[in-house]
């Protein structure tokens, strides 16, 4: 009796899911060492993952006005406008080899060139660009590319 026979009259039917999405990761640049030093930008729920919908990055809720730290030691290398991220925010972190990005800022604490500390205030969460509530949308790439790698790799 083939498998999705039960018996001689009764047919096992299986209905036919569609396969599950897999987003392709790199491996991480940092040893578990480093990825335990950096720290989350905002306390908050995570709301939107990476690779969900095309997410690049992360996106946390926070009230409105919360301040947003560096996740390790830097220098800004960006902090301007663009139409749908809103307000933002680039670091580079040479020590990792990586650039962390900010958008739906409400306001910058931070211009380009300063170098920041792990932990310093560099930003506050709004609502601009194309947020809906408030909420920071955090991004990490690897210096050198425009593509972006999963941030939670890099969080503890």
């Amino acid at each position: 009796i083939p498998d999705y026979l039960l018996s001689e009259k009764k047919v096992l039917i299986q209905p036919i899911l569609p396969e599950k999405k897999v987003v392709s990761q790199p491996e991480p640049i940092g040893t578990q060492e480093e990825k335990l030093s950096f720290l989350w930008p905002i306390e908050g729920e995570v709301i939107g993952y990476f690779g969900d919908k095309g997410n690049k990055g992360i996106d946390i809720a926070a009230s409105e006005g919360t301040t947003v730290v560096a996740p390790a030691d830097g220098i800004v290398e960006l902090a301007g406008y663009g139409k749908e991220p809103g307000n933002l925010l680039m670091i580079k972190h040479r020590k990792e080899g990586l650039i962390t990005v900010y958008t739906y800022l409400s306001s910058w604490l931070v211009k380009k060139g300063d170098k920041v500390k792990k932990g310093d205030p560099i930003a506050t969460v709004g609502i601009t660009g194309n947020a809906k509530n408030p909420c920071l949308h955090f991004e990490v790439r690897k210096i050198g590319t425009v593509e972006p790698v999963n941030p939670l790799y890099y969080l503890p």
